[in-house]
């Protein structure tokens, strides 16, 4: 059995769940902690790339740009052991208010 699929191993995302409109364009996403040490660089992906995209990266965080489709994408984060997190951003055509990000500089582990 790999590290990926041993549910006891994780990464914890923050936000784990975001709803954006379009006067949201890109939201921060980071992972804030985990059940054993965190390796880096971490591996961001997206389940969907037609409505949008990870455009950016630096240290335990990713920026999530929102193209102009709505729906909902799966944001999916490894690190180089294997441990994974996820997160969903479900983009709506009405405005909403700016997901929450993280104060966290560093991952911490539990």
């Amino acid at each position: 059995m790999t590290s990926c699929e041993n549910s006891d191993d994780a990464l914890n995302v923050y936000p784990v769940n975001a709803t954006i409109g379009p006067n949201i364009p890109t939201i921060t996403i980071s992972v804030v902690s985990a059940t054993r040490e965190i390796v880096l660089p971490l591996e961001w992906s997206v389940s969907n790339p037609e409505i949008g995209s990870i455009t950016s990266t630096s240290g335990y965080s990713a920026v999530y740009t929102r193209n102009a489709s709505n729906g909902i994408n799966n944001i999916t984060v490894f690190d180089q052991s294997g441990t994974k997190g996820e997160a969903t951003v479900d983009q709506i055509a009405q405005n909403t208010e700016q997901p929450g990000t993280s104060t966290n500089t560093t991952a911490t582990t539990q």
